[in-house]
């Protein structure tokens, strides 16, 4: 049907291309482009959805593509990228950011239903895991440490099941038997795997390992291929630039959403300018640190390759200044947020409804939330004042990982985040200046005792 499309045989109405009405403005209708046909292929993704790529044509000439994806509740996507749109219009307002250029990249999302929806599809761009292996050798090296990542948390974590004491309370707190246990781990099922080898809270041999896997990889593969981008060393700094600016509004503004899952396949690196564009929300809120088998313990994305492309200053030249200038910019403004925020609560979407029940059933009775059925939106946007007022990162995702479902390996987690050992510890829990929040956010992310104790498909060792 959509290839023998022709707008010609439907002259009653005309169908608008998707995405163009913005709410900036009253629309006018002759203003927009309409579908004049679409292309006969139809593109499939290879990831757990399987979306469907198609392509319309305008009545401009111009091509349209888009991603139709099922199975999902994309309204979360909807309100995110609005939220951006609005984060967007602070950073434009705020003179050092808007000196700096510090924007976020937005694209539209049209939920159809609770179930189905239509999203822009964002051109010239790779996944960072394609971008990282643009080389067969790099792709090779890949392979070879995740390998060594599993194995050695497969054997820490049938080490940790030699010890009887901690398997019989291991067994109470899970409700299961030790056989049991012992089956999931031989299974590698992530939540048991990681969760047995991060119980051990000062575990020299985690670190050893995470740091032989990052050094299985070259050390400038992300860097490589900026290089391989520019035609000029002018052109690779400014690449460069735009990169380490884009991305640090990126990490400020999806922390201050709890927005996880930052894995190789959830950011876009932009073939024309080399600008950072993040995709897939579906885990907001703190949903990947409370809901997933295996916690996500770190703010955002900040791994060895990342830190490698900024060298030789690193993390502590432009990228922690717009990370300071972008935070600022926004606790001046909080009431915007939080005001757009409120629709979360008037309209809570299905997974959050869903979560709200699961981490009810956790709690005992005397401990259990409020008897308000909007309880759980109204925690979500709590925290993000909280953030907005400068509560420690670390603090925060404590609180998540004790709310979560890893509470039968609760005391390993507990104690990565807190890192006794590191900077982070030496702030207090409450009302820090921006510049110690992003200290703090910083030095959490890149925490080798955190990115060890991550679960190997995101990669924590690229």
């Amino acid at each position: 049907w959509l290839a023998n499309f022709n707008s010609l045989d439907y002259d009653q109405f005309n169908l608008l291309v998707p995405g163009q009405f913005t709410g900036g403005s009253k629309p006018r209708r002759e203003d927009f482009v309409t579908i004049s046909g679409f292309d006969a292929k139809v593109s499939c993704l290879q990831s757990l959805r399987k979306p469907k790529q198609i392509k319309m044509r305008g009545s401009d000439e111009v091509e349209y593509s888009f991603l139709l994806k099922s199975g999902e509740d994309l309204r979360q996507d909807e309100r995110i990228q609005q939220l951006f749109r609005l984060m967007n219009d602070v950073y434009q307002n705020n003179v050092e950011c808007r000196q700096m250029g510090l924007s976020l990249a937005t694209y539209q999302v049209i939920p159809m239903n609770q179930n189905i929806g239509v999203l822009e599809w964002v051109n010239h761009c790779q996944t960072l895991n394609e971008f990282l292996g643009h080389k067969k050798k790099d792709e090779e090296a890949c392979r070879r440490a995740r390998s060594e990542y599993i194995n050695f948390a497969l054997k820490r974590a049938q080490e940790a099941l030699q010890d009887k004491k901690y398997v019989s309370q291991l067994c109470q707190q899970r409700n299961v038997s030790a056989s049991r246990i012992q089956s999931l781990v031989q299974s590698k099922q992530p939540s048991a795997v990681m969760g047995c080898m991060a119980r051990q809270q000062n575990d020299e041999a985690v670190l050893a390992n995470y740091h032989r896997c990052v050094n299985m990889l070259k050390w400038d593969v992300m860097r490589s291929g900026y290089l391989a981008m520019s035609s000029s060393p002018d052109g690779f700094h400014a690449l460069r630039g735009h990169f380490t600016r884009s991305y640090a509004t990126a990490c400020i503004s999806q922390y201050l959403l709890g927005i996880g899952d930052r894995h190789l396949n959830n950011l876009l690196v932009s073939l024309s300018h080399g600008g950072a564009v993040g995709i897939d929300f579906g885990l907001a809120f703190g949903a990947a640190t409370e809901i997933q088998p295996v916690p996500e313990l770190m703010p955002f994305r900040m791994t060895e390759q990342i830190v490698n492309l900024m060298a030789p200053i690193g993390e502590n030249g432009q990228f922690k200044a717009a990370m300071i200038h972008a935070l600022r910019a926004l606790r001046d403004n909080p009431d915007l947020l939080l005001n757009t925020m409120e629709v979360f609560v008037r309209e809570p979407l299905v997974n959050w409804t869903e979560n709200a029940s699961r981490l009810k059933s956790r709690f005992i009775e005397d401990d259990a939330p409020s008897s308000d059925p909007v309880w759980y939106p109204k925690q979500k946007i709590d925290i993000a004042r909280r953030k907005l007022q400068g509560a420690h990162p670390s603090v925060v995702t404590r609180e998540e990982v004790e709310r979560g479902s890893c509470f039968p390996y609760l005391e390993g987690y507990r104690s990565a985040v807190v890192g006794s050992s590191r900077p982070r510890s030496r702030y207090p829990d409450n009302d820090l200046t921006v510049e110690d929040q992003v200290c703090c956010l910083i030095d959490q992310s890149m925490d080798p005792a955190i990115l060890g104790r991550t679960y190997w498909g995101w990669m924590p060792f690229v």
